[in-house]
């Protein structure tokens, strides 16, 4: 493939000088708008996830996983540069576990803790996030055996806390009923307890239930690792519903102080329009070979995707770098990531010296 230059609805494509991050990277989750990016890397202390902030132009390593450790959850959320992420690691010397609930802030390269626990190793526990597609807020479900725990990721993604509504919500029947147009969470109206049971709960509820589905999904690493040896065991894989039409009775989780209160549905959340990606990275055979050279790496191209399935991509590109593993490509489609002999780069992409929404879709990016 020819260094001839790259050209998308006639505009040239330009790329941006690559910038070195880290060293010992293995997986990397660019922020959905580019803010931000986590990785997994690997050093001499063991595996470790970094941050790197678009705003301050910093890379920090601002989490550790102890031998053990497990992820069962982790995504952006869609607001602020902050990711979420859920874990279980063994504690030293006992035979428990500390299971917790991590904040990851890219603006202040930092992580914090909103919720933990510890078990026994014994212990069947198990975590699940549910979180809202448009506010830095989630709904996190904790079991063990002593039964379900609703632990509610306050708007902002500061701190987390118990909800007293939502387990007396649960326990007269209700249940998740889809996120609002505003990205807050509805819950079914309540059905009566049953005549043996005695439940504290809110006013002001009517009898009605809507179901949600749920597939609990077991990923078997058969004794391998992912994510830079920290292993992804099992993960609730939720067919969240729809939430009900506008005027539908609904209870309202207030996603500041995790109260539920009764309010008419102002109908389900639409997201927002996904623009599909016009060029992607391909690697492609090193231009220098070696009989010796063993390693798979290659060059990486900045391509065209035509649409054609028998010939997806154009002859024409730019080469991101001569020698390259993986590679990222950010959902913007302003960024990509790549791997190069274990160190991170990043490199930026223009379309006529703009980003890629406002160059080729005007009226549906920002």
């Amino acid at each position: 493939m020819a260094q001839s230059g790259l050209q998308v609805a006639g505009r040239q494509v330009e790329l941006g000088a690559p910038k070195a991050l880290a060293v010992g990277v293995s997986e990397v989750f660019w922020h959905p708008e580019g803010l931000a990016l986590v990785y997994y890397a690997k050093d001499s202390d063991g595996t470790f996830l970094g941050v790197y902030s678009q705003n301050t132009d910093k890379t920090k390593a601002v989490m550790r996983f102890e031998e053990g450790t497990n992820v069962h959850f982790e995504a952006w959320l869609p607001k602020q540069p902050v990711y979420l992420i859920a874990t279980s690691r063994p504690i030293p010397g006992r035979e428990m576990k500390h299971w917790s609930l991590t904040t990851i802030d890219a603006r202040t390269l930092s992580a914090k803790e909103v919720w933990s626990n510890d078990y026994a190793n014994s212990a069947d526990v198990g975590i699940e996030v549910n979180a809202s597609p448009s506010l830095d807020h989630a709904i996190v479900t904790v079991t063990d055996p002593e039964g379900r725990h609703p632990i509610v990721l306050l708007d902002g993604a500061v701190s987390a806390v118990y909800s007293r509504d939502v387990a007396a919500a649960w326990a007269l029947g209700s249940s998740f009923a889809g996120w609002s147009v505003d990205g807050t969470a509805y819950f079914s109206t309540l059905r009566a307890p049953p005549v043996d049971q005695t439940v504290v709960a809110t006013d002001d509820v009517v009898s009605q239930l809507q179901g949600t589905f749920q597939l609990r999904v077991t990923v078997d690493t058969g004794g391998g690792t992912v994510l830079s040896d920290i292993p992804v065991l099992s993960f609730l894989v939720r067919a969240s519903p729809v939430a009900p039409g506008a005027g539908t009775p609904v209870l309202e989780l207030m996603p500041r102080n995790a109260v539920l209160r009764p309010v008419l549905s102002r109908g389900p959340f639409v997201g927002p329009e996904v623009l599909p990606h016009v060029v992607y990275p391909k690697p492609e055979e090193s231009v220098v070979t070696s009989l010796a050279r063993k390693d798979g790496s290659g060059a990486l191209w900045l391509v065209r995707l035509t649409g054609d399935e028998g010939q997806p991509y154009g002859t024409d590109g730019l080469l991101i770098a001569a020698e390259a593993g993986k590679s990222w490509m950010c959902t913007d489609g302003n960024w990509v990531a790549y791997e190069t002999a274990g160190a991170l780069f990043i490199r930026r992409i223009t379309y006529g010296g703009q980003p890629f929404s406002k160059a080729l879709f005007p009226r549906g990016g920002g």
